[in-house]
């Protein structure tokens, strides 16, 4: 871990450019895909796909209660598939890329990610 701001190059200053979510009417959103394939139909679920408008906390939960019920079901669509490029969104925004550190709320506050 290296805490030496003079040694971090534009490019560390940028990790998170060009990360978005898709919008869910984009051609690489799981929902789209599973709702075109006709899977969620096939397994009687009737599910649209949230606008493109709506807020991510309201696409978030229009997403999760979409896959909880393919799940009951136990439809097996969406899959992994190897020539997709995937990304997940953990702590990202949380990180602090300057200081190399999580930024929580008080009373915890920042936290070093290294010694």
């Amino acid at each position: 871990c290296n805490n030496n701001k003079s040694s971090q190059n534009n490019e560390s200053q940028s990790l998170e450019d060009g990360i978005h979510e898709p919008q869910p009417s984009h051609p690489t959103s799981l929902l789209r895909n599973v709702i075109h394939s006709g899977a969620a139909s096939k397994a009687g679920i009737s599910t649209t796909l949230p606008r493109d408008t709506d807020n991510a906390a309201t696409r978030t939960r229009q997403r999760k209660r979409a896959f909880d019920k393919l799940f009951a079901k136990a439809v097996k669509i969406p899959v992994f598939d190897t020539e997709t490029e995937y990304t997940f969104e953990f702590f990202q925004h949380l990180i602090s890329f300057e200081d190399f550190a999580l930024d929580f709320v008080r009373p915890v506050g920042k936290q070093p990610l290294c010694g």
